[in-house]
């Protein structure tokens, strides 16, 4: 069995200072921080980000547990 390997700070701090673009950024930060699938981002809208509150709405692809 192959060991599972994860990425230091180091390297997930390289990994984004070489993403540019700011809404590119935005995506891989949602995805690293909450776990979303892909599909699950390109799913997201205006109407699902309450930013007065600090919430983001979305909804899982495979049936998991809305996360806030």
């Amino acid at each position: 069995m192959q060991e599972i390997k994860y990425l230091t700070q180091d390297e997930t701090g390289r990994f984004f200072s070489k993403i540019s673009d700011r809404r590119d950024r935005a995506m891989f930060k949602l995805m690293y921080d909450f776990g979303l699938r892909a599909s699950e981002v390109g799913k997201l809208t205006l109407k699902d980000v309450d930013l007065e509150r600090g919430r983001l709405w979305m909804t899982r692809v495979k049936g998991g547990v809305p996360g806030e």
